[in-house]
C-alpha cells in the first residue's frame, strides 16, 4: 500500500470504523520511490500496488509501474475500487506493461454495491468498465487483464448468480470470490455453517 487512506468506507473493511480511519494514514513521497525501486525491484517477481487501502489516492502511483518496467519486474498489478480511475490512467498502465487491473466489486445490483461500498457510485463503476473494454479492444499490444474481487457475505451471496448476466460484456478475465473476514469493519456477518451448502451451490453455478 503506497498510501494508507481510502476514498470509500466499505462496510466489511476497517476503513468503515471511524477510529481506524483516524489512526490509519501516511503516503510514500514521489522522491522516495526511486530508492525503494532500486533496492527491491531487481529481486521482485511481482509488484502488487494496493492491498487494503486505495492506491489511486496517491496521484503519482503510476511511477511505481514505470519503475517496475525499468527494473524488469515480470508481473505488476493494481488493486483498486476503481472510483478514481480515468481513461488516461488506463492508458498509462497499458504503456507501463501492467499485467492486471483488480477491481473491488462487492455487489452485483446497484443497491447492494452502493450499500456495502459506502461512497461509491454504481454508474461510475460501469463507466470504468466500459472505458476499459473500449481501450482494450482498440489497443495494439499487451493490455492489462481484468479481475473482479468480490468479498462475499450472507447479504450479497445469492446475487452472485447474476454476475455474468450483468458483467459478462466487459471482458472480465477472473472472478475472485473471497468470503468475508472480520478485519474491524462495521459489517462482520460471515458465511456460517447454515449457508455452506448455499455457498457451494453458488460457486458451483459460477464454475
Amino acid at each position: 500500500d503506497p498510501v494508507m487512506q481510502c476514498n470509500l468506507a466499505c462496510r466489511m473493511c476497517y476503513f468503515s470504523n471511524p477510529e481506524n480511519r483516524l489512526k490509519t494514514n501516511g503516503m510514500i513521497k514521489k522522491d522516495e520511490l526511486e530508492g525503494i525501486a532500486k533496492t527491491l525491484f531487481p529481486y521482485a517477481f511481482q509488484l502488487v500496488v494496493g492491498c487494503s487501502a486505495e492506491p489511486t489516492l496517491m496521484r503519482h502511483y503510476h511511477e511505481l509501474f514505470r519503475l517496475a518496467q525499468k527494473y524488469g519486474v515480470p508481473d505488476s498489478s493494481l488493486v483498486t475500487n476503481g472510483q478514481l480511475i480515468k481513461r488516461s490512467d488506463l492508458v498509462l498502465m497499458a504503456e507501463a506493461g501492467v499485467n492486471e487491473l483488480v477491481l473491488s466489486v462487492h455487489g452485483i445490483r446497484r443497491e447492494t454495491y452502493e450499500y456495502f461500498m459506502q461512497g461509491a457510485r454504481y454508474d461510475r463503476l460501469l463507466e470504468v468498465l466500459q472505458t476499459f473494454k473500449e481501450l482494450r479492444s482498440g489497443h495494439q499490444g499487451r493490455f492489462p487483464q481484468l479481475r473482479v474481487n468480490y468479498t462475499v457475505n450472507p447479504d450479497n451471496l445469492f446475487e452472485l448468480k447474476e454476475f455474468f448476466e450483468v458483467f459478462d460484456g466487459y471482458g472480465v478475465n477472473t472472478l475472485q470470490v473471497r468470503p468475508i473476514m472480520d478485519i474491524g469493519g462495521e459489517f462482520k456477518e460471515c458465511i456460517g455453517d447454515n449457508l455452506i451448502d448455499e455457498y457451494k451451490e453458488v460457486i458451483g453455478f459460477l464454475s
